[in-house]
């Protein structure tokens, strides 16, 4: 597992437990070289865990919405700080960045975060593996819940399966690492540009495969395209299913967003970016960091063509 997205609370008045869950859990990240991918504030249970994973000599990747950097909230020591248009992109953002999710204590936001990961993974959006911290048995009364949900036939139990629980983070981590492998490894190329997923009823990531596989290189195409192209109505279930493509042999750092813009990819070997891919292609950006859509834009039966005839400009 190289990179690891935790979702924590940013109060300052958090009780002293979790801090010093957040601050074990960051130096168990580093001591693995896992990169820490999470929520870039500095205060609370999130700081405290980046400062752990800084201090101790690991690398910390935060995403933070915009307003709030501006605000001054934003961890001022990160490796890398991501600063995006809104409270969705952010999550968006982090788990393109993620191999896996854990979750330590925190409020709304926290649970915001968690849920929208297991909802992902329970609709086959992505295959990376959710976890929480169970600090001082702080979500003992949501484990509660789920399972009443169970008994109610209102939560499948595969479903409530995909949530790993565990109240040591070296043991968790193992698991997670354990899973996130396997989730890799069963994430091979599909002979005959046939879909990964064999058998059953077509799904969002099946969609998302047959269209980004064929965009040609030296094009790019926006997340709405392709979910316009793949019959999916909301562009953000084709975000989900590139996380769990980007291990196959597809294109992924061809979608770019309605911007024209991309977003730096933390590779093994070092840094590497979309851009960087992109651009080995042919694809060249403007003064702003931007793709022109009209120039570089693909649609089905139009590869051999720079312009797409859609008129837009950048």
């Amino acid at each position: 597992m190289k990179r690891l997205c935790v979702f924590a609370g940013s109060s300052a008045a958090a009780a002293p437990p979790h801090l010093a869950a957040a601050r074990a859990l960051g130096r168990e990240i580093a001591a693995r070289r896992i990169v820490l991918v999470y929520g870039g504030g500095r205060a609370g249970v999130m700081g405290d865990l980046a400062d752990a994973a800084l201090s101790s000599g690991g690398r910390a990747i935060g995403v933070i919405p915009d307003f709030m950097f501006e605000e001054g909230l934003a961890h001022p020591d990160l490796t890398e700080l991501h600063v995006v248009g809104s409270m969705h992109d952010r999550i968006s953002l982090m788990a393109e960045l993620s191999g896996a999710f854990l979750s330590l204590p925190g409020g709304y936001g926290t649970m915001e975060e968690l849920f929208e990961a297991l909802t992902g993974a329970q609709l086959g959006l992505h295959r990376k593996p959710c976890a929480l911290l169970n600090v001082g048995g702080y979500f003992d009364p949501l484990l509660d819940f789920l399972d009443r949900a169970r008994a109610d036939r209102l939560l499948k139990e595969e479903h409530l399966a995909l949530l790993e629980v565990g109240r040591r983070p070296g043991p968790l981590l193992d698991r997670l690492a354990r899973l996130e492998g396997a989730a890799r490894r069963r994430k091979t190329p599909a002979p005959s540009g046939k879909s990964p997923l064999a058998g059953g009823k077509v799904t969002v990531y099946d969609r998302v495969y047959d269209v980004v596989r064929r965009v040609p290189r030296g094009r790019v195409v926006t997340y709405g395209e392709v979910a316009a192209l793949a019959g999916i109505p909301n562009p953000r279930q084709v975000g989900y299913a590139l996380h769990a493509l980007r291990e196959d042999e597809v294109p992924w750092h061809r979608v770019i967003n309605a911007r024209g813009e991309v977003s730096l990819r933390a590779e093994p070997g070092g840094e590497t970016s979309q851009r960087r891919l992109l651009e080995a292609e042919g694809v060249r950006f403007d003064e702003r960091g931007r793709v022109s859509l009209e120039r570089y834009g693909w649609r089905p039966g139009a590869a051999g063509a720079r312009g797409t005839g859609r008129g837009r400009s950048r």
